[in-house]
């Protein structure tokens, strides 16, 4: 599995699809403690519509390291963390960025900060209401 070590030095694994060739790519970011392989069968449909996927492990999960200070990740860290991945790979646009959760939130952080990166943000937050 790659992985590139981000400015923080932090280590973050991921995986871009290299098919289809020069198609949009649509970025699936994970919640807290589920591997980025939880979009498995997204990622193939996905695919079979005409994109390619990006995704990565959260810090600490799989390949992506642990942060040196816990103290300083925060969703801006994480969103730094993301947008120096997309730079690693050359990648200046998405086509969409697609968030579960966590994933959601640091989506939201990453948005307001680059706004002409992601064109479309569909942002699924669940909660659990006590009864």
């Amino acid at each position: 599995m790659p992985a590139i070590t981000l400015l923080s030095s932090r280590t973050l694994s991921y995986h871009l699809d290299e098919e289809p060739k020069g198609s949009p790519i649509v970025l699936l970011v994970n919640s807290l403690c589920a591997p980025f392989t939880v979009w498995h069968r997204v990622r193939n449909i996905l695919n079979q519509k005409g994109f390619r996927t990006l995704r990565y492990d959260q810090p600490g999960h799989r390949q992506s390291s642990v942060p040196d200070d816990l103290n300083a990740t925060t969703f801006t860290s994480l969103a730094k963390g993301v947008h120096d991945l997309l730079g690693a790979l050359d990648i200046q646009h998405l086509y969409a960025w697609i968030g579960i959760s966590m994933g959601a939130a640091t989506g939201f952080y990453f948005v307001t900060q680059n706004p002409h990166v992601v064109k479309k943000f569909v942002a699924w937050i669940q909660s659990v209401a006590q009864q």
